[in-house]
């Protein structure tokens, strides 16, 4: 990639961003949403509650949070629709999305009303940890996140707003996840 050659200065990423004729753009783009997402790999909170309601009720069952992860088999990349080895990569992918997805709605979704009750009224126990507690009531971590349905760069600024589609869930890497 074009932005690894050399070390940048703020100055010089700045103006390669905004460069019209340069596709240093599109690789640094291309690059940081391969690396970071903002969203659910298998669907939106909705779909993935859902879908992680009917898997705990299953017998078989078990949280990612108790088990080490799965390494994933060889990948061949032949595409012959026969292949074996890329069946099971493919099978593997998906368990590992849904794997990631399991621990993301577990530990990384926001949720500013932790301290509050059934009723409405303030759990004064747990508002001590609530992102609430401060003078203006509002989230500390600045929940809820703006969203954008695909990456945006500030023609003027050369700010780049990421593609972010749930807004109370951390950016993550899945691969570190």
């Amino acid at each position: 990639m074009a932005f690894t050659k050399k070390k940048l200065s703020p100055l010089e990423i700045k103006e390669r961003l905004l460069d019209p004729a340069s596709d240093f753009q599109t690789q640094l783009i291309a690059y940081i949403e391969s690396v970071r997402v903002g969203e659910f790999l298998t669907g939106s909170k909705t779909e993935v509650s859902e879908a992680i309601r009917v898997a705990e009720s299953s017998p078989s069952y078990v949280s990612p949070e108790l088990t080490l992860p799965e390494p994933a088999p060889p990948s061949c990349h032949c595409n012959y629709p026969g292949c074996d080895a890329c069946a099971a990569y493919s099978d593997w992918l998906q368990r590992y999305k849904f794997m990631v997805d399991d621990l993301l709605l577990k530990s990384n979704v926001h949720d500013c009303n932790r301290a509050m009750k059934a009723d409405g009224t303030v759990d004064w126990d747990k508002f001590e940890v609530s992102c609430m507690n401060n003078k203006y009531r509002r989230c500390k971590a600045r929940f809820p996140r703006a969203m954008f349905k695909e990456t945006i760069i500030d023609c003027t600024t050369g700010h780049l707003s990421l593609k972010k589609l749930e807004e109370w869930l951390n950016d993550i890497s899945p691969a570190l996840t």
